[in-house]
């Protein structure tokens, strides 16, 4: 039977999915394109699931992409795909024929070489591919000058897993940090915060760069942060996952985000998914 606790955490979870399926996913992304944003999906799945099946969900998800046409991303975690060369080349080949962009995210410090040498291979023969940047790393500075070199888009976010090495690092200044390392890099950053405050110096240092950039949310989070996109005259995404539900932030840190606790409370009550668009 699971514990008081795991039954808590599963609900809480709940509330941050479309749903089950792909078909879920799609609903939001209706939604997300009758308000003239681009999207961002991706298929969450367990430490049960095997890498074959992951990449049959993404490759599920490519092809949705294409068949429908949409002004969206495919989010790719390659642990889940045992960081194998052939899996992810397999989804290079399936993105090439419809042009989709595949976003290699990030997990712990430990998975950041791998997944940079998977996309560097993916990258000799196919563009449209970029990764994402966590700000409580201490390698994250130096990860962002490689990425300007490699010219490929980022998403910066403040990231789940802090640096089991360095203790103390401040993700918000770092985040500001990181921004300031991309001004200027051919690649398209997405800013992914829901931190108001955070999200708009970090967009207003890559706009006055001329760096191309957006506002990234989460779609089951509040979005009154739109305000931000819209005073620096940007444009949005949304992320949407789907399939099987875990927290997108890290409960431990809700003594230095108090917002996080509201939306826990408000998730748990809640239950199910609730988009905010």
């Amino acid at each position: 039977m699971q514990s008081i606790k795991q039954r808590i955490m599963r609900r809480l979870a709940a509330s941050h999915i479309a749903g089950p399926g792909i078909e879920d996913a799609l609903s939001v992304c209706r939604m997300v394109a009758a308000r003239g944003w681009s999207m961002t999906m991706c298929p969450w799945t367990d430490s049960s699931t095997s890498s074959d099946e992951v990449l049959a969900r993404y490759r599920e998800a490519i092809r949705a992409i294409e068949t429908n046409r949409l002004d969206c991303r495919l989010s790719v975690k390659t642990p889940a795909l045992h960081d194998e060369r052939e899996k992810v080349m397999t989804l290079v080949e399936d993105a090439r024929p419809g042009n989709v962009y595949l976003h290699f995210d990030a997990h712990g410090p430990e998975t950041a070489d791998p997944t940079f040498r998977l996309v560097e291979g993916a990258l000799k023969v196919y563009p449209r591919v970029g990764c994402t940047i966590p700000s409580r790393w201490q390698r994250s500075i130096e990860d962002a000058r490689r990425i300007r070199e490699l010219g490929i888009g980022v998403r910066l976010v403040k990231g789940q897993w802090s640096d089991p090495e360095i203790r103390g690092i401040d993700a918000r200044k770092n985040f500001l940090s990181v921004a300031r390392e991309l001004r200027g890099t051919s690649g398209h950053i997405s800013v992914a915060t829901h931190d108001s405050r955070l999200a708009y110096d970090a967009l207003k240092i890559l706009k006055d760069a001329g760096t191309s950039c957006e506002l990234e949310l989460l779609f089951s989070l509040p979005l009154g942060i739109l305000r931000v996109a819209r005073s620096l005259e940007l444009p949005v995404r949304i992320y949407t996952p789907y399939g099987h539900p875990y927290l997108p932030y890290n409960i431990m840190h809700v003594q230095t985000r108090p917002g996080i606790a509201l939306w826990a409370v408000k998730n748990f009550l809640l239950g199910g998914s609730r988009p905010h668009i």
